[in-house]
């Protein structure tokens, strides 16, 4: 079966902290060599072989194969379990040859976390053939179930017992953000590109995948986006690779194309190169394929450098530029045969600016945030579905005036044990060096800082502060040789119910045995390691606005329970506070927070599709009027729905702002408390489900004033059907 409309290839890497394994060569004083390299290799990071067995005895052994899929073809799939996942994989194939992953597989329950989850394993089905394929044109149209990762596979190859495995892989993963390209060989992980757009669950991205003689090529979308020179694995079958819930249709393999063509490949279009902004140079590389005697004409905002070398027997071609200034460039390659125009690609939004990549345990990966809206950038650089990497590139970027990218390299449950595992520390910064720069050694990273955050896992296993230091200072001593580390200081635990004020939160007995030692530890290493700064105080920040907590995650370790993950509006903060400190500020001082907030209660960004209420995650809201566009909301608790105290909700407003109220709309007038009347209907609703319309009821108030409001049915009053929610819009 051949793919329609397939054409033969030529694809072009331009050199950056994204380009990870395309090229190799090069001085030991970083710069870029004139000498061609042997291959795109550098030198891989280690994964220490397979998956744990599984010690459920019902569930499936991590590298199992399973009973075959059969296609519409006849074609026998096999599924394979690559993660320590407990249950059954639930891969099926229909009548009309569409795929389908059910089941939540991911590695999550593998130990060491630190470096398996790094690569993301989670299962396959991989195309049973009695004759590898060398060239190949493999497609298909996958949908992100979920937020987990997915993507496809090929040149895969797998030993008899299953102990050995090699194979490219492109995958995406909402949650983190990223789409990488990377190469497996016996165990051993070769990163070779990575973008920082995950797309959205829901989203339907068509992925194609091109392999002819030593070069191998990737579409997303009809655009080229990656691509790889390598001798060393030639040939193979194909797969599909899914974390979680996951459709695959129109698999289409067949034949490689022939026509000759141009792509640009690396760095990605959107992305941002970090080194170029220190060393004023981009080196373009460019692959062909199909197209002997081609010349390739590179030029960079319309310039052309000074020579183009043609290495790799006419497969490769290299070109330099410099000086290369801050901003946004774009770069059009030129394929000629016989000195005629056969095809050109353009690719645009290439930026030169800063770069940094984000670790930590979930924290950092974004639990608790469910606000989608600001996890995508105005630039179109990134995007995930949670975190506060995007917040954080936002406002760096509006700030410094040059684009901005920040990686989510976070696990969930991650331990500063496992933050030092050597495996982890090399593959942190392997993702993102630059391969024409082979004297900047592979775990260096082309990035210009590592931010970091620890201890909400630690408290959680109750890890004793002198173990926390020494773990911390091993992760410190790896990282900090290569590039700046930053380290946050570590949130308090809240307790679950009582007083809030800092004086409770500062003596609750979790943040007095382990978070504050912790961040006294983190202040001595910093303190005696150059190149380690201490991060954004996010002790203070929780501890003056403990609204800012998810309430409906509650951790516990041991006996106590706590509070400890941010809500939407505290992963902005993060975010915020971050951006403040790489500019340099001493404190962070957010723009927008409600202070003296009462106890139990959270202040959040909300939009359609969220929970309104801090206790009920089935009510959700339908429709938002525009009014209440960039406000911050009060959620209550529709527990509290009875109460007729005088004083139920309370808080002081930072600026100038307009209040609203939104209350159960079918409520009738004498049925609402008489607090309400102070503010006017506007005549707008909040569409909800699960719950009561909220009609909207709005009054000013300027900065400094203490708005209180009573019960639902203070007064003795019937009430509404259901609590009421508050949304506080600066003017």
């Amino acid at each position: 079966m051949v793919h329609p409309g397939s054409k033969t290839l030529l694809a072009i890497a331009i050199t950056s902290f994204l380009a990870v394994g395309c090229g190799g060569g090069g001085s030991d004083n970083g710069t870029p060599s004139n000498d061609p390299p042997a291959s795109d290799t550098n030198e891989p990071p280690i994964d220490d072989g397979a998956p744990p067995v599984n010690d459920d005895p019902d569930g499936q052994q991590p590298g199992e194969e399973l009973p075959g899929e059969q296609d519409s073809d006849s074609r026998t799939w096999v599924p394979v379990n690559d993660s320590g996942y407990r249950g059954e994989l639930t891969w099926v194939v229909d009548d009309n040859g569409v795929f389908r992953q059910t089941a939540h597989v991911s590695n999550r329950y593998q130990a060491p976390r630190s470096y398996a989850h790094g690569f993301h394993r989670g299962s396959f089905l991989y195309l049973r053939e009695e004759d590898p394929r060398a060239d190949f044109d493999f497609s298909t149209a996958a949908t992100l179930g979920d937020e987990q990762g997915l993507g496809v596979m090929f040149r895969y190859q797998r030993s008899e017992d299953g102990a050995r495995e090699s194979y490219y892989r492109v995958s995406m993963s909402p949650r983190w953000g990223f789409t990488r390209f990377e190469k497996r060989v016996d165990n051993r992980w070769e990163p070779i590109a990575v973008r920082n757009i995950g797309y959205q669950p829901g989203d339907e991205v068509r992925i194609r995948a091109v392999g002819h003689g030593p070069v191998v090529m990737v579409y997303l979308d009809g655009e080229a986006m990656f691509s790889h020179y390598d001798t060393n694995l030639t040939e193979g079958t194909v797969a599909l690779y899914s974390q979680g819930h996951a459709t695959f249709r129109d698999v289409v393999i067949g034949d490689a194309p022939t026509e000759p063509a141009v792509v640009v490949s690396v760095p990605v279009a959107d992305s941002v190169s970090s080194h170029v902004m220190r060393e004023e140079t981009i080196t373009v590389r460019a692959h062909v394929i199909n197209a002997p005697g081609a010349d390739v004409d590179i030029t960079l905002n319309g310039a052309t450098p000074a020579r183009t070398r043609d290495t790799h027997g006419g497969s490769t071609f290299d070109a330099q530029f410099d000086p290369v200034t801050t901003g946004d460039h774009e770069v059009v390659a030129t394929l000629r045969v016989g000195g005629a125009v056969v095809d050109s690609h353009t690719v645009s939004n290439i930026g030169v600016g800063r770069h940094y990549v984000s670790v930590g345990d979930g924290v950092t990966v974004g639990s608790g945030d469910e606000y989608r809206a600001d996890n995508v950038t105005a630039d179109g650089r990134m995007m995930a579905t949670g975190g506060m990497q995007a917040n954080l590139a936002a406002s760096l970027s509006a700030a410094d005036g040059v684009p901005v990218t920040v990686f989510n390299d976070a696990i969930p449950s991650l331990s500063s044990a496992e933050a030092s595992h050597p495996n982890f520390t090399t593959n942190l910064l392997s993702r993102y060096t630059d391969p024409m720069r082979s004297g900047d050694a592979y775990r260096k990273g082309d990035v210009d800082g590592v931010l970091a955050l620890f201890g909400a896992t630690d408290v959680g296993t109750g890890l004793s502060p002198a173990a926390f230091e020494a773990n911390l200072q091993t992760f410190v001593d790896a990282v900090a040789r290569f590039r700046d580390v930053h380290i946050a200081t570590a949130m308090p635990v809240i307790p679950p119910t009582g007083d809030l004020s800092p004086g409770t939160i500062d003596s609750y007995g979790l943040n007095v045995n382990y978070i504050q030692p912790y961040n006294n530890a983190i202040q001595r290493i910093a303190a005696g390691h150059g190149g380690t700064f201490v991060g954004p105080d996010l002790y203070q920040l929780f501890r003056d606005y403990p609204g800012l907590y998810d309430r409906s995650i509650l951790s516990r370790s041991g006996d106590i329970a706590g509070h400890k993950h941010p809500n939407s509006l505290g992963h902005a903060m993060i975010g915020e506070c971050w951006s403040q400190h790489l500019q340099g500020q001493q404190s962070c001082s957010p723009a927008f927070l409600l202070d003296n907030l009462t106890h139990g209660l959270e202040q959040n960004v909300v939009e359609v599709g969220g929970r309104y209420y801090v206790d009920d995650d089935n009510a959700s809201v339908r429709s938002v009027p525009n009014a209440l566009s960039g406000g911050v909301w009060v959620m209550t608790r529709d527990g509290d729905k009875a109460s007729d105290a005088g004083d139920a909700v309370s808080f002081t407003i930072p600026a100038t702002s307009t209040v609203y109220v939104g209350y159960a709309a079918d409520t009738a007038a004498a049925d609402r408390p008489a607090w309400l009347a102070a503010f006017a209907p506007t005549g707008e609703t909040i569409g909800t489900d699960g719950g009561a319309d909220l009609a909207l009821y709005s009054a000013g108030y300027d900065a400094g004033q203490t708005v209180t409001l009573g019960g639902n049915r203070a007064g003795g009053v019937a009430g509404g059907a259901n609590n009421y929610v508050v949304i506080v819009v600066p003017q």
